[in-house]
This record gives structure tokens, C-alpha cells and sequence, in this order.
């Protein structure tokens, strides 16, 4: 899943990409795999909001089904490890 906000700067930035798993109790269960990190913010004369700066830092690693899932479909294994490099390959490789 993923998470798409407008800005104060009017920019649109994918803000969280999650990973749902299932629910449990009626909530969603998964795990957060990258979130955008604002590091500063640019202001006029007047105060506004010209600049949003920032950037997607990782947050989390997929899951084992996931790894699979994508490999399987044809993600090449060297994107795979380098956008999810702590993605428990034995896991992944050899699911129970």
C-alpha cells in the first residue's frame, strides 16, 4: 500500500509504503517499508511554504512471502537485495 499526500508546498509526495500482511481484530497488520522524511522547509517573506525537502528512508524489510512473491514474478535478485538488503534471504529462498 501506499500513502500519497499534498504538501504545504502543493508538491505530492508518497509519504509511507506499507506492506500489509493480513488483520487481526479488524485492524490491518504489515510493515512499514519506507517513509518520506522531511528534512527542511523553505519560507518566503510572507511565512508560506515554497519548498518541501526530504527523502524515502527505509523503515523496514519485507516479509519472506513477499521476497518470494516478487522474485517469482520476475524482480530481478540484485533489486530485490539492494531495496530490501535485511529481507531474511534464508527465509525467503527456503519457505516452510
Amino acid at each position: 500500500m501506499v500513502f500519497k499526500k499534498q504538501l504545504k508546498d502543493n508538491s505530492r509526495k508518497y509519504m509511507e509504503i506499507f506492506e500489509a500482511t493480513g488483520a487481526e481484530n479488524g485492524k490491518l497488520q504489515g510493515r512499514m517499508l519506507y517513509r518520506f522524511v522531511i528534512s527542511e522547509t523553505e519560507r518566503d517573506g510572507r511565512g508560506r511554504v515554497v519548498k518541501v525537502h526530504g527523502s524515502h528512508k527505509r523503515a523496514g524489510s519485507i516479509s519472506p512471502e513477499l521476497y518470494n512473491r516478487l522474485r517469482d514474478n520476475g524482480a530481478p535478485e540484485t533489486e530485490l537485495r539492494r531495496l530490501f538488503p535485511n529481507a531474511n534471504e534464508k527465509e525467503a529462498q527456503n519457505p516452510s
